[in-house]
């Protein structure tokens, strides 16, 4: 699970978002509890389709500024 994490940590960095690292570190230390999740891709095929049900038809995009 944490790698996952750090995964979407490091993307909405790469992709602008302002966002903060906020893993706890006094999580269980137990490999059992932290069975590591390999999206398959059905599951990332579902993923899609979900998002593609909410998404508007005509999606308002705001300009990301650079200062």
């Amino acid at each position: 699970m944490k790698q996952r994490y750090d995964a979407l940590h490091a993307e909405c960095k790469a992709r602008g978002f302002n966002v903060q690292y906020i893993w706890n570190e006094n999580l269980p230390d137990d490999p059992t509890l932290w069975q590591d999740y390999q999206a398959t891709e059905q599951a990332l095929q579902l993923n899609r389709q979900r998002i593609r049900e909410r998404m508007p038809q005509k999606a308002r995009f705001t300009q990301h500024r650079q200062e």
